[in-house]
């Protein structure tokens, strides 16, 4: 099985340093470490995702509201469109119930 390059860096730090076998202070306070750091990069990748969603469907809406204005879709038949319409909405509500019901998940472990 292929090494990680940072175990082998940590492991070449202890080396030199003269430790064999870490005590149970440096591995309780290098796990603090590896914690904190993922936490940062997570946080991070939700900020730049939240942006770039939020742009992405800002977009769509724009989109959406001059397809709606050109198409005149209640002109013709005006069941089509509200179906359409709640569909939508009702897709949205169920994947916001989701995504809170997962994050809770997350946020207990």
């Amino acid at each position: 099985m292929k090494e990680d390059n940072s175990d082998s860096n940590i492991r070449m730090i202890l080396k030199e340093n003269g430790l064999n076998k870490t005590s149970d202070q440096f591995s309780a306070h290098l796990n603090e470490l590896i914690q904190e750091q993922s936490k940062r990069k997570l946080s991070q990748q939700l900020v730049i995702n939240q942006w770039l969603g939020k742009a992405l469907a800002g977009i769509a809406f724009t989109w959406l509201i001059v397809f709606l204005y050109y198409a005149q879709p209640f002109s013709i038949q005006p069941a089509a469109p509200i179906a359409a319409m709640a569909l939508i909405l009702g897709l949205w509500v169920l994947l916001t119930i989701v995504k809170k019901h997962i994050f809770s998940k997350i946020d207990s472990v």
